[in-house]
């Protein structure tokens, strides 16, 4: 059984989301649009090297870069002359219908593509990897294909950097607070050592490009192929 405060924890986010005006969800559509044609874009990375392999996991690609991409295009349509200013209520709907989105669509590259996964297992597969959990339900992570593997590794790197962070790169651009919305998402609420957002985010982003693309020369020169390298890093 849940404890009274979780109770009513969960309680007052649904009374959040229930409550929210039409003018309070269009900013949120516009942004959540915007991932998702981050998720695309991201997309074309793996698609470009199955093309290049003349694999036929490239359809599966295909098919939800178009799944993708044409929800993004509908959701910037819908929102397209909103004003975004976002409202804390509205920041925390953001936040979590953030995550749920990407994870969602992220999944879909797994659902076409790796046909021996039940649709639940290649969200799980999405949904562990865009929250870092390291959990997996595939036995044979070696027979995919070189995009899927790929595709895995890109997942569980976009959500080592936090689907937030990425956000709240974008909020400066739109004359949107992100720092706030960071809040919503970090249990850090100290004072902030950077004065702006965007500063937080590229602090953040720059450092996590550099690991990376040292993880990825370490493994090369440790002997590891340079695709390996890339999806293993």
């Amino acid at each position: 059984m849940s404890s009274p405060l979780e109770s009513t924890v969960g309680w007052r986010k649904m009374r959040i989301v229930r409550h929210l005006q039409l003018d309070e969800w269009l900013p949120v559509i516009r942004i959540l649009g915007l991932l998702l044609c981050v998720v695309a874009v991201m997309m074309l990375v793996p698609l470009f090297i199955l093309l290049k392999e003349d694999d036929g996991d490239a359809r599966a690609f295909l098919i939800s870069l178009g799944i993708t991409l044409g929800s993004a295009v509908l959701m910037l349509a819908i929102s397209r002359k909103v004003e975004l200013e976002l409202k804390p209520r509205a920041m925390f709907v953001l936040t979590t219908l953030s995550w749920v989105l990407v994870s969602a669509y992220s999944s879909l590259p797994l659902v076409f593509g790796a046909p021996h996964l039940e649709v639940t297992d290649a969200v799980f597969e999405s949904v562990s990897a865009i929250t870092t959990t390291g959990s997996t339900v595939m036995s044979n992570i070696e027979g995919l294909s070189d995009g899927l593997k790929l595709w895995r590794g890109l997942m569980q790197w976009i959500g080592g950097i936090g689907i937030i962070v990425m956000a709240i790169a974008i909020l400066p651009f739109l004359k949107v607070g992100g720092m706030r919305l960071f809040q919503t998402e970090s249990s850090d609420w100290s004072d902030k050592v950077l004065p702006r957002a965007g500063g937080v985010a590229k602090a953040i982003g720059l450092v996590y490009v550099g690991l990376t693309l040292l993880a990825i020369l370490t493994y090369w020169l440790g002997g590891m192929d340079g695709l390996d390298a890339w999806y293993t890093a």
